[in-house]
């Protein structure tokens, strides 16, 4: 039997809202909540500013507004901060960010002298101009929740994912094998490993004397079902050398779980003539028809993040949507 999203107590007093980045999740969003999206004019003047008119009375109401970043990412982010201020303005009782792709969140520390913190100033200009909680899905760096000032969720799409792999395309346990495409996304890996009960194998990413990037599996992958999983794909490129370097190395056939598809530039055209099967990812970014193509599937994760709001405005815990078991059987 399929579960369902639902309030306990009265939704009189919340409002939900999307701005223009990814519509289409916050329309299921809005269906999974049995809640109508708020009225709201976006445009742009000549010159590029943006302004926005909201076209309801929302005094003493609690706002969720679901905007995601990537490609026009410093548009969107200019959205937020206009939309909160008119939010704040028009006093609301409080201003929630449901932002499935926080941009900007690379940039998590000093690795070279003189380089920013953008995760950090992103997160400082949220609760500047008046946000006051943020609900995220799969932070870059777990650590960057601890850049806000304001309260903060951090969901994660890997029981989503996970669940749907399972469903959809793992064949046998006993020849499978997840792959952590370099050492940094090792701790990703591992959680995808122990939900599905698989073994876990790293790929060891280092220069040569000459600056070439030579791969090396560590573990065992010859004759298996190699998935390999991620945060997010951008270029493209380190997913496509490591399917290439997994079936080289005698993988029966190669997958890929990705939270968040940036997939910029050519990136597509990468994953489509790389030796991946198939890169399942959710619907955190909407992609454009011309960065869609036969071996990239999205998945919604709107029952996540309806679910996640039903339990921040009701404030119950939010401890099951990390569990496997409960994420099975939710509607679309």
């Amino acid at each position: 039997m399929e579960k369902k999203v639902t309030f306990e107590k009265t939704k009189d007093n919340i409002r939900l809202f999307s701005l223009n980045s990814n519509l289409p999740l916050a329309e299921k969003i809005a269906r999974n909540l049995d809640l109508p999206l708020g009225e709201v004019a976006i445009k742009n003047f000549s010159d590029g500013e943006i302004a926005i008119n909201i076209e309801e009375s929302i005094r003493g109401k609690d706002i969720y507004l679901v905007q995601s970043t990537s490609h026009q990412i410093n548009d969107y982010y200019m959205e937020i901060f206009v939309m909160a201020d008119a939010l704040r303005r028009a006093s609301a009782n409080s201003i929630n960010l449901v932002i499935p792709y926080y941009g900007y969140a690379r940039q998590d520390r000093k690795a070279k002298s003189r380089e920013p913190i953008t995760a950090k100033l992103v997160a400082n200009l949220m609760s500047r101009c008046g946000v006051d909680h943020v609900i995220a899905v799969d932070l870059h760096s777990p650590q960057i929740q601890g850049f806000f000032d304001i309260p903060t969720d951090h969901f994660t799409a890997q029981p989503v994912l996970a669940n749907y792999f399972e469903k959809n395309y793992l064949e046998d346990k006993n020849q499978a094998v997840v792959v952590a495409p370099n050492h940094s996304a090792a701790n990703f890996g591992r959680v995808y490993a122990e939900i599905l009960d698989l073994p876990l194998a790293i790929i060891d990413d280092r220069e040569d004397e000459e600056g070439n990037k030579a791969l090396h599996p560590i573990g065992e992958v010859d004759k298996c079902q190699c998935i390999i999983v991620d945060d997010l794909t951008d270029t493209g490129s380190t997913i496509a050398q490591v399917s290439d370097v997994l079936m080289e190395n005698g993988a029966s056939e190669v997958y890929a779980l990705v939270t968040h598809p940036v997939l910029s530039g050519d990136a597509s055209d990468k994953i489509m003539q790389s030796s991946l099967k198939k890169l399942v990812s959710t619907d955190s970014i909407q992609l454009s028809e011309n960065q869609v193509n036969e071996k990239i599937e999205q998945i919604s994760i709107s029952h996540l993040l309806a679910d996640g709001i039903v339990r921040v405005h009701e404030r119950k815990t939010t401890g099951p949507l990390f569990k496997q078991e409960y994420m099975r059987g939710f509607e679309d």
